[in-house]
């Protein structure tokens, strides 16, 4: 079976900035238009941000920006095993290979991002993006621990 965008319900972590508020209300228009589930754009901190970020339920984080805000972002997916579809602007500290997720230009033709992303919908990815933070990403862990105390815990996270 195909997968469909209406399969999934996205969750938008992180600032809107409210001089683009026409942005938000163009992309609520279009997500409702092709039925597909979403929760409104906010911030998560702290545990709320863990308890989102490490849900079961999530498959994938997009992360798709015009600028590199917080690099640390697509290393905290990858420790929660989640495959990034990452914009090249989003992300400037580094590349991660295919075994890992995708990293886009966000300039480049629509049908080609949207290509892309099918194809990293449909992927099977199994645990390669936890393997391939803990082999390539230092100081791992101290990232456990840190989420281990973050969602209330005395020991590393264990993911």
């Amino acid at each position: 079976a195909a997968l469909r965008l209406e399969d999934f319900e996205f969750v938008f972590m992180g600032k809107f900035p409210q001089h683009m508020h026409y942005h938000w209300l163009e992309i609520q228009k279009l997500l409702t238009d092709a039925n597909v589930k979403f929760q409104s754009p906010r911030l998560y901190a702290g545990l709320d941000y863990v308890s989102t970020l490490c849900n079961a339920s999530n498959v994938a984080a997009v992360i798709w920006s015009a600028e590199d805000y917080n690099p640390r972002t697509v290393y905290d997916a990858l420790f929660c095993n989640l495959p990034v579809f990452v914009s090249q602007e989003a992300h400037t500290v580094g590349k991660i290979n295919n075994t890992a997720g995708r990293i886009v230009n966000s300039t480049a033709d629509n049908s080609a991002i949207v290509h892309q992303f099918k194809e990293f919908l449909s992927t099977d990815w199994g645990d390669r993006p936890l393997q391939y933070a803990k082999q390539h990403m230092g100081n791992q862990t101290e990232f456990r621990r840190f989420l281990g105390i973050l969602s209330g815990h005395n020991e590393p996270c264990r993911l």
